[in-house]
């Protein structure tokens, strides 16, 4: 029973309590009525705000008739406290799914009819915070269950400032919070979590393919079913910001023609499908209802959120039309799919930066698709300073040691493209790949490709690769300051001791430039490694194959500068390759070592490690007449090396000092301790020239000269070069 004190209060903070109108909230009356009729009065008072008091145990709800809550109302309560529960048996099929709302809880629209707002009646300023809505769906009868009667516990159609806050939404049969057609949206700081138990079963026959909303959060817009033509107006002005969305049964956030759209810090995992998945849209000359031939810029900015274990996707953005995207800061962590997937961009721009993305594409080991970190077709494309980390492929595990077969950057179709300052280590295949073939959807040729400043490590395939099978030659590419290291990781192989080698920085043959530049680049590949092979026989690792790479294809390269470049361990074959195809080359100033530095006290021997021509080894015991090291001047196994370097005792230096006029001789210590075999003295003043060196004497200690005559005397004024070997 409520008392006169609680009437007065809430006539004084000027809202409606629930419980002055016979709610029980003892979690078995019925108190749809009550609160339906709560609502009302306060709509008819001008009041605006209907209050929730925490309640025993939950406020129960019919939900064949959902709470309608109409324009310029306010629903709140005691924040995780205030619930509002389905009755189970309430729920049923009905085909009513965008204007009924059926089978929802909360449904804005207008009381008089009880109908949803429609895209020719908006509803306006609705706000609901601090509520829990319980959509009881383990204790719902599913048989015959229709997916047109689509639940949701917030089910908001057309309305314009639209706020859900400091909400829990729980245990829907479809999704927990669901708008369409709305503008001017706040969704922020909710719990929104094991929403969407409808099941696919055999017996109402729908599967993912055809089902309904199971989401946690779906944001759509811009269609009607049935149509192919986009008649409602798209969504636009949406703030989705620092939510919980966790173990819903498809994605946590869901998006379709959304325009303005905000997805900012939430806490977004373990859903069954995607994290952040959503369309943008395909018009481009969408109007603002309220402004008149305004159109709508297409901005979609998804940053600071983190997303969590989900067997697909992470983030997905798919099919816009002239739209900015932003994806940034995100932190990203076991994804079965692809981490960020942006496709279908046609007259985007896209922006994916300051990423961390740790363990990619692990759902190979169920289909067999390469999944990569980051995935990008758009018009306009800069890629830049994300952190990328999967585990080293392991061949002799292949895909059943959770490891992604796929790579860490990848763009296939832009028309500008950066990709810069980023950092990819590990993974199955490539650490960049550039591979430019759905320029068609374009109608345009590309214009530059900028891949700049990357650090990549440990690939299983190349560092780099740039495939632009175009029908004429991309205008400008430059390839510079990259850091490549062990881009030989992992091996390809087809049975018995066959692998595939290679390169750190690769064109594909078919790739059409007319400005290359290639500079600063530092390639290194230990080769001091281990193939499995597919019978699980340890093999010698070698090197990758050429650390750079140019298209085989003659003049497919018109200009081409490589300056600057350090290869290191450069390759099986050699460092640079196809240079001779380029119509105008420049290559100055690179530092190629191309080859293995070894230390040791002998020469290898043995048929165990492979070695390569160039390869040297150092002496680490050098001494009087041995040799500074060997180099291989045959491939194999240990090969076949030759001296170089053979050292030899010597001492050199120049003595001055006065001539008296007198003495004929001068005897100079060398220092060796043994009679040298090779040894010359050569005056160097014009005292010691006068005087002529006539012959020079050695023994185990000293060179003795005698010149033709006495120098004169003078203040040093006999300068004498001299040199002794043994």
């Amino acid at each position: 029973m409520v008392d006169a004190i609680t009437t007065a209060l809430a006539l004084k903070k000027n809202y409606v309590d629930v419980r002055l109108y016979g709610t029980k909230g003892n979690g078995v009356n019925d108190d749809t009525a009550a609160i339906q009729a709560a609502i009302a009065d306060a709509s008819r008072k001008g009041i605006g705000a209907v209050y929730f008091p925490a309640p025993d145990a939950a406020y129960m709800v019919d939900v064949r008739k959902p709470i309608i809550v109409p324009s310029n109302m306010i629903l709140f309560g005691n924040k995780g406290q205030s619930v509002v529960k389905v009755i189970a048996s309430t729920v049923h099929n009905d085909n009513d799914h965008f204007f009924g709302g059926i089978n929802s809880l909360f449904v804005p629209g207008t009381l008089a009819d009880r109908r949803a707002f429609t895209k020719d009646a908006f509803g306006s300023h609705i706000q609901f915070d601090g509520l829990v809505l319980d959509g009881n769906a383990s204790s719902i009868d599913q048989t015959g269950y229709l997916k047109e009667a689509n639940s949701a516990g917030f089910k908001c159609l057309y309305v314009k400032n639209l706020t859900i806050t400091n909400c829990e939404v729980r245990n829907f049969l479809n999704s927990g919070i669901y708008t369409y057609g709305c503008t001017f949206v706040a969704i922020s700081r909710n719990q929104v979590h094991h929403n969407g138990q409808f099941a696919y079963t055999a017996q109402n026959g729908y599967s993912y393919s055809n089902g309904v909303s199971r989401n946690g959060i779906s944001l759509s817009g811009g269609y009607l079913p049935g149509q192919s033509v986009q008649e409602s107006p798209y969504s636009y002005d949406y703030e989705v910001t620092n939510n919980i969305v966790h173990d819903n049964m498809d994605e946590g956030i869901m998006f379709a023609y959304q325009k303005r759209l905000l997805i900012s810090g939430n806490f977004v995992h373990n859903n069954g499908d995607m994290g952040i998945e959503g369309d943008g849209g395909y018009k481009t000359t969408d109007t603002m209802p309220d402004v008149p031939g305004t159109v709508i810029p297409g901005d979609v900015i998804i940053v600071n959120n983190f997303i969590y274990d989900h067997p697909h996707k992470a983030i997905s953005i798919g099919s816009s039309n002239m739209q900015k995207i932003k994806v940034s800061g995100n932190v990203i962590r076991n994804c079965g799919e692809w981490a960020i997937f942006i496709g279908q961009e046609s007259n985007s721009t896209v922006i994916v930066t300051d990423n961390n993305i740790h363990n990619y594409g692990t759902e190979i080991a169920q289909n067999g698709t390469n999944y990569h970190a980051i995935y990008v077709e758009s018009h306009h494309v800069k890629i830049q300073d994300n952190y990328i980390y999967a585990p080293v492929f392991d061949p002799a595990a292949g895909v059943a040691g959770g490891t992604s077969t796929g790579s860490g950057i990848v763009v296939s179709r832009a028309y500008d493209c950066t990709i810069q300052d980023n950092t990819v280590f590990g993974g199955g295949k490539l650490g960049i790949i550039v591979d430019i073939w759905r320029m068609s959807d374009l109608g345009e040729i590309m214009r530059t490709l900028k891949v700049e400043g990357n650090t990549i490590s440990h690939v299983h395939r190349q560092g780099i690769y740039i495939n632009a099978n175009l029908s004429t030659h991309m205008h400008q590419a430059a390839i510079n300051n990259n850091n490549i290291y062990n881009y030989q990781a992992g091996y390809d192989y087809s049975g018995g001791q066959s692998y595939t080698l290679y390169s750190g920085i690769e064109f594909g043959s078919s790739t059409r430039i007319k400005s290359l530049t290639t500079c600063g680049n530092t390639v290194m590949n230990e080769m001091d490694q281990t193939i499995i092979t597919s019978t699980g026989q340890p093999l010698n690792k070698v090197p990758g194959q050429n650390a750079i790479n140019l298209p085989s294809t003659q003049d497919n390269i018109v200009n081409c500068t490589l300056v600057g470049n350090e290869v290191a361990y450069g390759g099986q074959f050699v460092s640079v390759n196809n240079t001779d195809k380029v119509q105008f080359l420049t290559m100055p100033g690179n530092n190629i070592f191309g080859k293995r530095l070894l230390y040791g006290s002998a020469v290898p021997s043995g048929a165990v490690k492979q070695y390569y021509v160039g390869d040297v080894m150092y002496h680490t015991a050098p001494a009087d007449g041995t040799a500074i090291g060997w180099v291989c001047v045959a491939s194999g196994k240990p090969g076949t090396w030759a001296e170089f370097g053979f050292i030899k005792s010597q001492r050199s230096g120049q003595i001055v000092y006065n001539g008296n006029g007198a003495a004929m001789t001068k005897v100079i210590p060398h220092g060796l301790g043994a009679v040298p075999s090779a040894y010359f003295v050569q005056a160097v003043s014009i005292d010691a020239g006068n005087a002529v060196v006539k012959r020079v004497a050695a023994d185990a200690a000293n060179l003795t000269v005698t010149f033709g005559i006495a120098p004169v005397t003078g203040t040093n004024n006999v300068t004498l070069n001299w040199r002794a070997e043994l």
